[in-house]
């Protein structure tokens, strides 16, 4: 790994400036347009967007690992809200009683 690094840097330094920028300018694009459908695809599967892919990667798989009934909605604009009540749960009244 270290020899591909220095042939890296090598051949980098030997590069005229012109050529660094040519490679610059096309390094950035294609960036960006990977980091585009990335952000495409988090979209697609509802999840929040960032750059950092072992958050993405962890978030994804997250997800896929609840339970169907726990997993939220994928209609990001749901038409209609549902609430739900915490009832507790009633207590018996038990009665002690001692015999002397």
């Amino acid at each position: 790994m270290a020899l591909n690094l220095r042939d890296a840097v090598k051949g980098w330094n030997t590069l005229s400036e012109a050529e660094r920028q040519v490679y610059s300018a096309k390094a950035s694009d294609l960036k960006t347009e990977y980091e585009k459908q990335l952000h495409q695809w988090a979209t697609e599967h509802h999840l929040r967007f960032t750059k950092n892919l072992t958050v993405l990667t962890q978030r994804f798989y997250e997800r896929e690992r609840k339970p169907p009934g726990r997993r939220e909605s994928k209609d990001p604009n749901p038409s209609k809200t549902t609430t739900s009540t915490v009832r507790s749960k009633p207590h018996s009244s038990k009665s002690v009683s001692t015999s002397a």
